[in-house]
């Protein structure tokens, strides 16, 4: 979905072990999944940060014209993007390493 952009891949990284610690904590998490998901939001700021602003350099320097053209729109855009998959892959990962079938 991203390709291979370092900022979003840190992000997800980020996502990723935030996920994993609170999958295998020794005591219970008393938090749903969806806040677990939604708190690794909160816990990978800094990367979605440098994400935004790498977004931004892309999008003024593009030869794509829907972004040179609109910088802002493309950086809210791929925002959105991310943080919406990453969500998801929040959800996904937290899953796979709690479930057991």
């Amino acid at each position: 979905m991203f390709g291979e952009d370092a900022h979003a891949k840190a992000v997800l990284d980020c996502h990723a072990d935030y996920a994993r610690r609170f999958a295998r904590a020794l005591t219970p998490v008393k938090g749903t999944p969806t806040e677990v998901a939604t708190a690794a939001y909160a816990g990978c700021a800094g990367e979605f940060e440098a994400f935004s602003k790498a977004m931004r350099t892309h999008a003024e320097t593009s030869k794509d014209p829907k972004a040179f053209m609109d910088p802002d729109g493309f950086q809210r855009e791929q925002l959105a993007k991310l943080r919406e998959y990453a969500f998801a892959y929040t959800l996904d990962l937290y899953l796979r390493n709690t479930t057991t079938f």
